[in-house]
Order: structure tokens, then sequence, then C-alpha cells
């Protein structure tokens, strides 16, 4: 297959151009529109711009585009061929992954909107992820049905220990070059463990960048302490740290015993030892009870705000990401929440 990237450049945050090195951003995602071929990146792109947006974020491993085998499960954008047997070949990469991956930043980009790509997620491998509600199985998945004897977690440790091994490197440097010259940051993982993990993923990711295309990196752990900022030493070994909010204000003053220095965020936030421009506080893990509309807005609100009003980045998940696993479809246009993401900048 023939790909046909347009010609690359580096946007540098000129007129209709999203510029990767300005912070803090506000942003919305629905984290695997790359991989579901029913999102459409114009459409979306549209719907962000409007709202005020200029960041999103996807991933680019997914484990519901192996389907449709179950709940939210799809027919989706899928980095390597398999055979008729669903089994898949690390050494065949399908490039209709790489052209998607392509045209989906580059779209966003002239629409002003930096892509935040993450590089690993749990739950197309990871036994912390197995028999969670919706969770694929992961036995059909890239990582353990293949032909090249790779298998990933079960147990996770020796992967963890091991990561990036010779399909990882490989498929960092397919993605580095669909995305080289557009404007992108990268996230190493989401909710991963093993800090010395994510230095060597650092390091993978760091030897495919220039001079004139050097991506930030951010890191997100599993643990959403107040002492990861410094655990991770952002602003000197990443460029910034992503943490999975609360729901309400009450998190400020949640106490964490055993953290070295502030045992509450209450105490990091209005210390003087972090730069607010390099957090960023995504939505994520701030759901309620809830299935079509699972955020309470008005306290969700008032967090987003407060981070706002300190300087920081905005993720939200959108909930679009629900009707997929609720009706089997996506519906962006009714599911985005553009009049309240306008209403927090107001």
């Amino acid at each position: 297959m023939t790909l046909t990237f347009p010609q690359r450049r580096v946007y540098t945050g000129s007129s209709g151009t999203a510029d990767m090195h300005a912070w803090p951003k506000f942003g919305a995602s629905y984290q695997t529109g790359m991989t579901n071929p029913a999102c459409d990146p114009s459409l979306w792109a549209s719907l962000l711009r409007d709202a005020g947006c200029d960041f999103t974020r996807i991933w680019l491993m997914d484990a519901w585009a192996i389907g449709p085998n179950g709940d939210g499960q799809y027919a989706g954008v899928v980095p390597w061929l398999r055979d008729a047997a669903g089994v898949f070949d690390f050494d065949r990469p399908d490039g209709r992954y790489d052209q998607r991956l392509h045209d989906y930043v580059r779209i966003q980009n002239a629409a002003g909107i930096t892509v935040q790509c993450t590089v690993l997620e749990l739950y197309s491998w990871s036994e912390r992820k197995q028999g969670l509600q919706w969770v694929p199985n992961q036995d059909i998945g890239p990582f353990r049905k293949n032909r090249n004897g790779v298998r990933w977690g079960d147990p996770d440790d020796p992967t963890f220990f091991s990561l990036p091994d010779d399909v990882l490197h490989a498929f960092i440097v397919r993605v580095c070059d669909a995305l080289r010259g557009l404007a992108v940051a990268f996230e190493i993982g989401n909710e991963m463990p093993e800090k010395e993990m994510h230095q060597r993923i650092d390091d993978a990711l760091l030897r495919q960048f220039t001079a004139d295309w050097r991506p930030d990196v951010t890191v997100n752990r599993q643990e959403d302490t107040p002492g990861q900022y410094a655990n991770m030493q952002i602003g000197w070994h990443y460029d910034r740290i992503a943490y999975h909010g609360r729901d309400s204000l009450a998190y400020l003053d949640e106490d964490f015993p055993d953290e070295p220095t502030f045992r509450t965020f209450r105490e990091l936030w209005d210390s003087d030892t972090y730069e607010p421009s390099r957090v960023i506080m995504s939505t994520d893990g701030c759901r309620v009870n809830s299935t079509l509309r699972p955020y309470d807005f008005e306290t969700l609100g008032e967090v987003c705000r407060d981070h706002l009003r300190r300087g920081f980045t905005i993720e939200h998940q959108s909930q679009v990401k629900m009707r997929p696993f609720l009706e089997n479809r996506l519906d962006l246009r009714a599911d985005f929440e553009g009049d309240w993401l306008r209403s927090l900048r107001a």
C-alpha cells in the first residue's frame, strides 16, 4: 500500500494551525476516535474548535478496535494485519493505520488543535484491567494472539520490566514517521506503573525526534497523588504530568498520609514547587454512577474552573465514549458537551 501523506511541515502556531509547544491548553477527548472509523475527524475537529478547544487526546493502541466481539467493540483501525483466524502478524504492518493516524492528526491541527497521543493502554493486555465491565477478552488481542511468539501480561511484571520490546520499538518508529512535522505531544501510557519503563519508552521516543520536530512528552502514573510531580521530575525529565481529577473540590483536602512532602493537593497547588502549565487535569476518573450522563456537570465545572484559574491544562474525557457501549453507535453531535465546555471559559 502506498501512503499519501501531504508535504510535512513544522506547525508553529500560525493562523489556522496548532502550536504543540503552547501551554496551558483546553481540550476534550474521545480517546478511541482515531481508531474508530465511525468518528469523522473533520466533524470532531469542528466540534472541538467551536467549543474553544485547542487540545485533544487519542490512544494509539485500542483494545476495543479488534471487534466486533462484544459491547463497545468495533471493526477498527489496527496497526497490524491478521489472518482469517484472527492471528496477528507483527511483521505485517497495516498501512491503513498509518494513513488514518496521519490524516486524523493533520485535520485536528488544521483546526488549531494539538493532539496528545497515548502510546500504551492497559486494556489490551494487562491483568489489572481484565474482567472489568466492557473490557475485551485480551486473549484475542494482538499482544496475546500473534504468530510472533509475543505475549504481554499474564503475568504483568515481565512485560513492565521489558518494554519497550522489538514490537513496541518498531511501533514507535512507525508512529513518529506518520506524525513527523505535525503538532503532537506524546503520553507514554495511561495509568502506567514502573518508573523505569517510562524512562526506557521516553528514550525510544526521543531517538525519533529531530531539531525541527520535538514533541513534548507527558507521563500519567497509576497513582494520582500529590507526590508524583516531583517523583517523575516534571520539567526536567518529562515535560508534563497528567493526572485523573476528581468530581468535586473536596479532592483538594483528601489526605495522603504516606506522601513525603505534600499530604494534600491543596498544599501542593498552593506551593511554589511546580509550574502550572506542566500539569494536565483529565476528567477521566470524574465519572459518576450513570451511563449516558456520566458526569455531575455542575460540581465538575467547579473543579475545572478551579484548575483553569490555577493555570492548568484541562482535558475533558467526553461522554461520547459511552454510547458505543450502550447502543453500539457513535453520535458526536448529540453527545458532545460543547455548551458545557464553553461555559467553563465564560
